[in-house]
Order: C-alpha cells, then structure tokens, then sequence
C-alpha cells in the first residue's frame, strides 16, 4: 500500500536589526538577499 504524505518546507523567519549607520536602502537590500537565499534553499520565509 502506497501512503502519500504532504511535504511541508521547513520555514525560516528572518530578524535584523539595522544599526545607525546603515541607511535604510542598504538594509532594505540585506534583508531581501537574505530571504531569497533562504527561499533559494527551500525554506518558507515567515
């Protein structure tokens, strides 16, 4: 007997904290490579 089971992902939550001297447009950009190398290793960004 065959039984299928769901795949689930594992999921990912992505934190940072921006210092002062990081402007927003550079933390911005962290924070997007950051989820899409995780989506990129197959983790659910939540």
């Amino acid at each position: 007997m065959i039984q299928e089971t769901e795949h689930k992902p594992a999921r990912a939550i992505v934190a940072a904290v921006q210092l002062s001297s990081v402007r927003d447009e550079e933390f911005e950009a962290s924070l997007t490579e950051l989820r899409q190398l995780a989506k990129t290793l197959g983790f659910e960004v939540v």
